[in-house]
């Protein structure tokens, strides 16, 4: 296994430049099937809504499948998803009363057998490695070690790339929120100051932020901090 200390440098270095691009996301899935020996490999994960997503495929084949196991909600990937288990099928010409659907398309892919591996965090599922095999067969024994440390990488990549998602998302509502606060707040002091009502006073704002090419944000912001004074006749 001379691959497997530079194939592991190679995938820690691809999440830790992150997996915002998808470059970098076909790069993640192609390093894993090469490091496990497998035809193929795709990784599935959880937007911020729970709902299942294609994180990465190493090549179209894989994309397709996966694609597949979303819509449909079988194989082996949502299977490891969705409990948390590894999800073995050594011979999918088996699988087709398990995955009625998944397996036959898969087999005519040329994929005699499909693994899925959870990603875990704190015993929580962040999401799960689907290899694909061309020949049926277990897993191999030997590369057990192997695996949990891919699995491992790519579960702390996934996990940091949630969180920046959702860190960026926080910043997102919170400033929202800032923007909305601060319109409010504008539009009661020019009701109160100019003696208009709050539908008024929200239009004042508007026409000034049209006018002068600005956000309402903005415009009402400066009124707030008084480095604007805006009147019923403008």
């Amino acid at each position: 296994m001379n691959k497997t200390s530079p194939g592991l440098v190679a995938l820690t270095e691809i999440l830790v430049a992150g997996l915002d691009l998808p470059a970098q996301r076909e790069l993640l899935a192609a390093t894993c099937a090469e490091l496990l020996d497998a035809r193929a490999a795709a990784l599935v994960g959880l937007d911020a809504d729970g709902t299942h997503v294609l994180e990465a495929a190493s090549e179209e084949t894989a994309e397709l499948l996966t694609r597949f196991e979303l819509a449909y909600a079988q194989g082996p990937g949502v299977d490891a998803l969705r409990t948390g288990e590894c999800v073995e099928c050594a011979d999918l010409s088996s699988a087709t009363l398990r995955w009625p659907r998944f397996a036959p398309l898969a087999l005519d892919a040329g994929i005699a057998a499909a693994f899925g591996l959870p990603c875990l965090q704190c015993d929580e599922v962040v999401g799960a490695l689907t290899l694909y095999m061309s020949v049926p067969g277990p897993l191999p024994a030997g590369n057990a070690g192997l695996r949990r440390g891919v699995v491992n990488a790519v579960t702390l990549g996934v996990s940091a790339h949630r969180g920046r998602v959702l860190s960026v998302r926080a910043r997102q509502l919170q400033g929202a929120l800032d923007s909305r606060v601060a319109i409010e707040q504008a539009k009661g002091m020019l009701a109160e100051r100019q003696r208009i009502t709050v539908d008024e006073a929200f239009t004042l704002l508007r026409n000034h932020a049209r006018r002068n090419g600005m956000k309402m944000r903005e415009v009402a912001r400066d009124v707030v901090k008084g480095a604007l004074t805006l009147s019923s006749g403008d």
